[in-house]
């Protein structure tokens, strides 16, 4: 089962948006940045250029990161709902 850890969030005006590090089946891990539109449920991934975050500038190819995506969004869409919920109070309605 993969696992999530997120760094670096923010949630401004009903945007998420972060850091996040995804952990697959495998142990592989993916270091990406994330965009997370609440209303809308838009997720977006991308390459992280945050060294604080990425000391090693790992760097993934859109098709790697469209199947990391495509892998995990069914997994990591309600990880952000918790972790939006337990961490910035006033979402925490949010379904």
């Amino acid at each position: 089962m993969a696992t999530y850890e997120f760094y670096d969030t923010e949630c401004i005006d009903g945007y998420f948006a972060g850091t996040v590090y995804i952990y697959d089946d495998t142990n592989t891990r993916f270091i990406l940045d994330f965009g997370y539109d609440i209303e809308f449920e838009k997720l977006t991934l991308g390459n992280c250029n945050n060294f604080s975050v990425n000391s090693y500038n790992e760097q993934y190819s859109l098709e790697e990161i469209q199947n990391v995506k495509n892998g995990n969004s069914h997994l990591l869409i309600p990880e952000m709902k918790y972790y939006i919920r337990s961490h910035y109070p006033e979402y925490y309605n949010l379904k």
